[in-house]
């Protein structure tokens, strides 16, 4: 009797247990582009938690996306990846992880259209990577990125994502309408910060400009309504458009290192 009661009990947790075990992965890729014969096919759009460590490329990158809900055609799909942790990984030049010709903004409802026919680039989060996967919303990228592309986290709900020390540029609308955007580190060795890089972020509530930023896009921070406080640690102001905070509170504060040359 008490074996029956176990088996009936097992059977009836079991589809819980396998869904688990299908939301939550860790992969290893030991050679560029073999993601996809690491992930059955049957189940790619059932994992909501990945972790990969090894060597990707643009293929993979395709692939990701795909899980993401948005595939490289720019087409939307049945995948449900929310978290995606690449903190192990290093991404490798070649590849193509996006193969279209327009790209469409939800914000404005205007569009590119143009060559985006992209192939991956050693050690950047590459142009448009990331771009709609409407179900992505948590990430840590490679601690070997130098730099964030053009949009490549554009129009998606990101709450939350690590940037590793080292990243150099954010480019131009990085981060554009992530409206759910809280949690964001500026690394200190960030240089460069794209135009539109995070207009419409409307949960940020505070934003570090570290010493090193040389450059600050047109309407980089345009419209990001949350935002309370501003901390600059340059030594003297950089040169920006009248539109770069437009739309930020009146009750933000400007925080500086060395008030005399603001």
């Amino acid at each position: 009797m008490k074996r029956l009661f176990y088996s009936i009990l097992f059977l009836a947790f079991f589809p819980f247990i396998l869904s688990e075990s299908l939301a939550q992965k860790t992969i290893q890729v030991d050679k560029a582009g073999t993601l996809s014969t690491l992930i059955d096919a049957s189940t790619k759009y059932s994992i909501e938690d990945l972790t990969v460590t090894g060597t990707l490329n643009g293929i993979d990158l395709a692939l990701l996306r795909d899980m993401a809900g948005n595939n490289d055609k720019g087409q939307l799909t049945a995948g449900t990846l929310k978290k995606l942790d690449l903190s192990g990984v290093t991404i490798v030049a070649g590849g193509k992880y996006l193969d279209t010709d327009e790209i469409n903004f939800q914000e404005d409802g205007g569009s590119a259209v143009g060559d985006f026919h992209l192939e991956c680039v050693a050690n950047i989060i590459p142009d448009w990577c990331f771009y709609a996967c409407n179900k992505l919303q948590q990430i840590v990228l490679p601690t070997s990125v130098k730099g964030i592309g053009t949009g490549a986290f554009m129009d998606i709900l990101l709450t939350r994502i690590t940037l590793p020390d080292g990243i150099e540029t954010i480019g131009d609308r990085a981060f554009y309408h992530d409206i759910f955007l809280k949690k964001f580190k500026m690394p200190a060795s960030v240089v460069k910060i794209g135009a539109n890089a995070f207009a419409y972020c409307d949960e940020l509530t505070e934003i570090d400009l570290p010493a090193g930023v040389e450059s600050i896009g047109k309407n980089a921070f345009r419209k990001c309504i949350g935002i309370t406080k501003v901390n600059a640690y340059m030594a003297r102001p950089v040169e920006i458009s009248e539109k770069t905070f437009e739309g930020v509170t009146d009750k933000a504060t400007l925080n500086v290192g060395t008030v005399v040359k603001y």
